[in-house]
């Protein structure tokens, strides 16, 4: 271990020691974040049977699926971003690290909300033990992300109060086999890039930049109502010297929900190119974001400049012959295969619930469903009151991805609430516990081929079965990175058990609920064989483009002499391809008749003036656009 790890919490302590003292002293006289609206929501909404902070006894699950000891009564682990929650040691497969949000007091809702901590366990032994500490910090924090250097060292960017108001720290722990090593690395600012301060920037997503030498974070501004939607803020801090700018950056048009806090992912590639995706939407109940769905920008120099962003899925997409469409749900997790950035996340067809679905997207392959209700008996649920799901999950919710060493493998693993046919027709029978909610099991689907074609979902963690115990499986958190064992894929997954769904951290006063019983912590290593890479399923699982047209790639991308446009059609008929400014003055403009299928136009640029366009398609009245920025 080189001497900078001991260095860098010994910098940074100078910069944090005040307003975490601070904290400390003046906690228990000032309500955390969420203590009034958890207390409100108790007083006035039904009675809730709390537990005690005693700990329960692991659950008894299928696979070899082992407690980390990380457990509590948090059970709210994420708002939409796949938790960033387990990482392998680089170069070492059976040296596993992971996080968890958590409280340690499930007397009420007040001692739920102010005993929220951060937790960390450390296995040696391929996750056959482990070592936990309940809180990396005896501060308040939440919404953490792990990622683990060479040395190794293993970093959480989490966020909490410590002091000046919400905002994110990231935490180092030069001893990594000692759980309570952790030490503050550096705060990142409350301010935001256009200035606003009043309730800070928080749900980080993290990444190490290729040197290990600083720490990338996405993060959002906590909404107000007179702040509704603001860009994706992104920052680094120097991990070496313990610093961090005065104000986060923002990545230029990337409006969202800030309401939908965490619903974004960082990923990065072997080379050090870093990806960031998000889902944008400022609809309201009175008026529709016909701009919604899955966004993305990539960085080429450690988050430094950000590409323009592009959309993955935006809108409703006619599919299936124009019949039905297709839109992007909020849950969202990403990693590089290579040098190209993969998206996976939730969605649905003809903005129905019952319709639930898993995506995937790439440059290469464009977007797919890879698992959808009902393509497997049990898989998700065709009628579902929506009070009977977990607070804050869908009925296919929280797909998370790892990636093979050979660049080929790809797994996403998702959960899904558990419905099937009855033997009446068109009626489903619900695995509902005692108090009426859905258990969720934890699924997977993978693709041999770099997400080219997948195979059919299969269980990787059922609720129940031979000698097990009735558990819930709930949002699941896969290692980036996975090895291939001869011609097996070895899928490392993290996920929250619970013996009776339906509990909640958070009260909804609009919604029954079961009693406040302590989750926990589970990690499983799955071997996911060849056969389960084969699709058994007639499912029609390859979307259709949209009205038939799609752009596939622009590039390059910044371009400076000549640009291509790959485009697909549907059907032979007339086609503009167009470059526009950003005042939408057009730049460059070429018509021509098109058989269906797939064309490259080229495009002359060298005169065109630096700055970002858009390449624009339109073909018997519809349109489709991508940017692209002129160097």
């Amino acid at each position: 271990m080189t001497a900078r790890y001991f260095l860098a919490p010994l910098l940074a302590i100078p910069l944090l020691a005040v307003p975490l003292a601070a904290q400390r002293a003046s906690y228990a006289a000032s309500p955390a974040p969420g203590r009034a609206e958890s207390a409100a929501a108790e007083a006035s909404g039904p009675t809730i049977p709390y537990a005690s902070s005693s700990a329960a006894a692991p659950l008894s699950l299928r696979g070899g699926a082992v407690a980390t000891g990380l457990r509590g009564f948090y059970d709210y682990q994420s708002n939409g971003g796949a938790p960033e929650y387990v990482a392998i040691r680089p170069g070492s497969w059976s040296t596993i690290y992971t996080t968890f949000m958590n409280s340690t007091s499930g007397a009420d809702a007040d001692a739920i909300s102010a005993s929220r901590r951060v937790g960390y366990a450390y296995s040696t032994d391929d996750g056959a033990t482990w070592v936990s500490n309940l809180a990396i910090s005896d501060l308040r924090l939440g919404y953490p992300d792990i990622e683990v250097s060479a040395e190794p060292v293993p970093y959480i960017a989490a966020h909490g109060d410590f002091g000046a108001g919400n905002q994110i720290a990231v935490f180092a722990n030069p001893a990594p086999s000692q759980p309570t090593g952790f030490l503050p690395i550096a705060e990142l600012p409350i301010t935001t890039a256009n200035g606003l301060a009043d309730r800070g920037v928080i749900w980080p997503s993290f990444e190490l930049d290729q040197a290990e030498t600083r720490g990338v974070l996405a993060a959002a501004y906590f909404s107000d109502a007179d702040h509704p939607a603001n860009p994706l803020q992104v920052a680094s801090v120097d991990l070496v010297a313990g610093t961090a700018p005065q104000r986060w950056s923002a990545i230029q048009d990337s409006l969202h929900s800030t309401a939908s806090g965490g619903r974004y992912v960082l990923a990065k590639s072997a080379s050090g190119r870093l990806g960031v995706a998000w889902f944008h939407s400022l609809a309201t109940t009175e008026v529709p974001d016909p701009e919604f769905g899955i966004y993305f920008s990539e960085s080429t120099d450690g988050g430094v400049t950000w590409s323009a962003p592009e959309g993955a899925l935006v809108g409703e997409v006619l599919i299936n012959g124009d019949v039905d469409t297709l839109s992007a749900g909020a849950n969202i997790d990403g990693a590089y295969v290579g040098e190209d950035l993969h998206l996976t996340f939730t969605g649905n067809m003809n903005s129905l619930l019952r319709y639930g679905n898993i995506l995937h997207w790439s440059r290469a392959t464009g977007v797919s469903i890879i698992a959808m209700t009902n393509q497997v008996p049990g898989l998700g649920a065709f009628s579902l009151a929506t009070n009977l799901r977990q607070s804050n999950m869908g009925t296919v919710s929280y797909p998370t991805m790892a990636v093979g060493d050979d660049g080929q493998h790809v797994v996403v693993a998702f959960s899904a609430v558990d419905q099937r046919p009855s033997d009446v027709e068109g009626e489903y029978v619900s695995v509902a516990g005692e108090f009426g909610f859905l258990y969720y099991r934890l699924w997977a689907v993978g693709s041999s081929d770099g997400g080219r074609t997948w195979g059919t979902p299969f269980i990787v963690q059922d609720h129940s079965g031979a000698g097990t115990d009735s558990a819930s499986i709930e949002y699941p958190s896969a290692a980036t990175a996975a090895r291939m064992v001869g011609n097996d894929f070895e899928l490392n997954v993290v996920f929250q058990g619970r013996r009776n769904p339906g509990q909640y951290a958070s009260v909804s006063t609009t919604q029954d609920a079961g009693p406040v019983e302590e989750v926990q912590q589970y990690f499983q290593r799955f071997m996911v064989t060849p056969a389960m890479f084969q699709s058994t399923s007639s499912a029609p699982l390859e979307i259709a483009r949209a009205s038939g047209l799609t752009i596939n790639t622009v590039a390059p991308n910044p371009a400076q002499d000549r640009l291509s446009v790959a485009f697909s059609v549907a059907r032979s008929g007339e086609v503009r391809a167009r470059v526009i400014d950003n005042l939408g003055r057009i730049a460059r403009s070429i018509a021509s008749h098109r058989e269906a299928g797939l064309h490259t136009q080229t495009f002359d640029v060298s005169g065109l003036a630096a700055g970002a366009y858009r390449v624009v398609i339109e073909e018997n009245g519809t349109i489709v656009s991508a940017p692209v920025v002129v160097r």
